[in-house]
């Protein structure tokens, strides 16, 4: 599998969305933090679950979820 650069374009959150570091997988996933979320952590644009002791960012720390990257296969 041939490793592609990665460009400023595809670290950019989706419109509006913060970076999230999963500590369950390690990956980071898009937030919407103007959408409602459980008390306890934050629902992710790609379903999963980050919890809200964890810092959002405008750029990803860490590698992103594979179900958020366009094109990829899970």
């Amino acid at each position: 599998m041939a490793d592609r650069q990665t460009t400023e374009v595809d670290v950019i959150a989706p419109s509006g969305a913060l970076w999230g570091l999963s500590c369950v997988d390690g990956h980071a996933h898009a937030v919407d933090p103007g959408a409602e979320h459980p008390e306890m952590g934050y629902f992710a644009r790609c379903g999963h679950r980050v919890l809200r002791r964890i810092a959002l960012d405008e750029l990803p720390q860490g590698s992103r979820c594979p179900a958020g990257v366009p094109g990829s296969t899970r």
